[in-house]
């Protein structure tokens, strides 16, 4: 029977079980910038129960029946073709309504970027099978072609992601006129109340809640 121990880290969990990623962040749990906290500081911080979570989490990685490679013997390239081979499957399978949305703006001559706080490694296959040139994405320290686990600069995480959106807009003396984000996620309201057509894309709870207060769109790009 799988346990999930609430005194283990955001980041060793997400490592161990990736399939629990979305969940944490679901949940509101920052496994990236916060990813030094234990289960249990994060859940007490965002007013959840420890205990409750854990069960909910433990019966993820029972019913996903968790693959797991040797991340810590993986170089880069090799922990890419892992990840594209194995965890983005699913993706190609819903890619058609987000390609539909990407060749309309893409029509309408609109500069197209995706902006994420997962690490750069990670999206670039997508990005690249979009047909997207510019990401901003979590960058990852690497030391003699091995990833340390540190972050390199500033994580596209919450007021991160308007931070390194700034700067990438001011490199290129434009701004956010007329621009759209979609997300799915709380934690880009920051992002989100900065644009000027903000949508939400399937969202989780609490972005739905204030979609519907504020009124912005709520669209589906599931199958």
């Amino acid at each position: 029977m799988t346990t999930i121990d609430t005194g283990t880290r955001l980041a060793d969990l997400v490592t161990a079980h990736p399939r629990l990623a979305r969940e944490l962040e679901r949940r509101g749990l920052d496994f990236c910038c916060g990813g030094d906290q234990t289960m249990d500081e994060a859940c007490r911080a965002a007013g959840l129960d420890p205990a409750t979570v854990a069960a909910e989490l433990a019966a993820v990685t029972a019913a996903a029946d968790d693959e797991r490679a040797p991340w810590a013997t993986m170089g880069p390239a090799e922990l890419v073709d892992h990840i594209v081979d194995t965890h983005h499957r699913f993706l190609w399978e819903e890619l058609p309504r987000a390609e539909a949305l990407v060749q309309r703006h893409r029509q309408q001559g609109d500069l197209l970027m995706v902006i994420t706080s997962t690490n750069r490694f990670i999206v670039e296959p997508i990005c690249r099978r979009l047909g997207i040139g510019e990401l901003l994405a979590t960058e990852l320290e690497v030391d003699q072609g091995r990833y340390t686990g540190k972050v390199a600069g500033t994580p596209t995480y919450r007021e991160g992601k308007v931070a390194r959106l700034r700067e990438w807009l001011d490199s290129r003396d434009d701004t956010l006129a007329g621009s759209y984000f979609y997300s799915d996620s709380i934690n880009d309201l920051p992002l989100l109340e900065e644009v000027d057509n903000p949508v939400a894309v399937d969202p989780d709870e609490p972005l739905a809640a204030i979609a519907a207060e504020r009124g912005w769109p709520v669209i589906s790009l599931r199958g």
